[in-house]
């Protein structure tokens, strides 16, 4: 069993108190993969189903969109409440993808 866990608190220090900071933690990012035996697969943090077939699942998280890969691919369960999806099949890759700079170089100077 794999797991890998990804937290940012992602809330500024809004009060001072004698040089003391307090810290208020209200806006916590959670996001968690979990890989049983490459067929059982658990995460939470997902904002979006993107698209989905018996190959690839695309999703977006809470950091970043995630490509699923794989054979057989089923979403069992996904409760756009908790951003909680579980899914089954054989899974070959997880890999998030990183964002694009829109239209490269002529994109910057045409902006």
């Amino acid at each position: 069993t794999y797991v890998f866990n990804f937290g940012i608190r992602n809330t500024p220090f809004k009060y001072k108190f004698k040089g003391c900071l307090i810290l208020e933690e209200n806006n916590i990012l959670n996001h968690s993969v979990i890989l049983e035996n490459r067929k059982n697969l658990s995460i939470s943090g997902v904002k979006e189903c993107l698209g989905f077939d018996e190959e690839t699942i695309n999703l977006d998280t809470n950091f970043g969109k995630m490509t699923i890969k794989g054979m057989g691919l089923h979403i069992v369960s996904f409760n756009t409440e908790s951003g909680e999806l579980t899914a089954d099949g054989r899974i070959n890759a997880i890999v998030y993808t990183a964002s694009q700079n829109q239209g490269g170089f002529f994109g910057k100077i045409f902006k």
